[in-house]
């Protein structure tokens, strides 16, 4: 039997509320690609995305209580349309439905309201209260990273990948404020392909005396 592979998570975003985006294919007929596919694979990316220092209490939890699982899961899925819709918009210079706004302030309250001032070794740091007997609590950080990158200084930086099936979303910081794919390893060089196979079936269908002319005759 076929062992399917899910695809593995990428960090090409710049922030982890555009990573959280770029976990699924944003199709135009629909979603495609889809890397949250369980409980399980949500607290993974957020170990992965720096969101989670110890995911073993919300696994365990997650094992106890499989119906609190998946109702989570089904709230971070809306909470990515939701964010995908917002940020997008802003990609855009348009403004976000307003429905999806509130939808998205009330995630954002949701987690605020359990942000609280710790103390560390280092000093004081951020804590979230309560936050590995929650299921919810992986969406709490990703709610406030995109809030915190709405109301920036880089948000002008925001793009969405050039391909029309991606739908990824990054902060464009390169030199030259050019990007154009959210990874050359990924769109970009699908892109290249495509103009390269274009480019040579457009010389393939050329007559014989277009394609050779401007070539230097050899000597008699």
């Amino acid at each position: 039997m076929e062992t399917r592979t899910e695809p593995a998570f990428e960090w090409v975003g710049g922030d982890p509320a555009l990573d959280f985006n770029n976990t699924v294919s944003w199709y135009p007929e629909g979603l495609a690609n889809e890397r949250l596919t369980s409980y399980d694979a949500l607290v993974e990316w957020a170990r992965g995305a720096g969101l989670v220092s110890d995911p073993e209490p919300l696994l365990a939890r997650a094992r106890r209580h499989p119906a609190a699982a998946a109702a989570a899961l089904a709230a971070a899925l809306e909470l990515r349309r939701v964010l995908h819709d917002v940020l997008s918009a802003a990609a855009h210079g348009r403004k976000p439905d307003p429905a999806r706004l509130r939808a998205f302030n009330e995630s954002l309250a949701e987690g605020l309201a359990r942000l609280e001032l710790g103390v560390g070794r280092s000093g004081f740091r951020w804590d979230w209260k309560g936050a590995s007997a929650d299921l919810g609590s992986p969406l709490w950080p990703v709610a406030r990273a995109a809030a915190l990158l709405l109301t920036s200084d880089e948000r002008p930086l925001l793009k969405d990948c050039a391909n029309a099936n991606c739908g990824w979303l990054f902060v464009d910081r390169s030199r030259r404020g050019n990007r154009r794919w959210c990874a050359m390893s990924g769109c970009g060089n699908r892109a290249k392909a495509r103009r390269f196979y274009q480019r040579s079936r457009a010389r393939a269908g050329r007559p014989a005396a277009t394609r050779s002319r401007g070539r230097r005759r050899p000597p008699a």
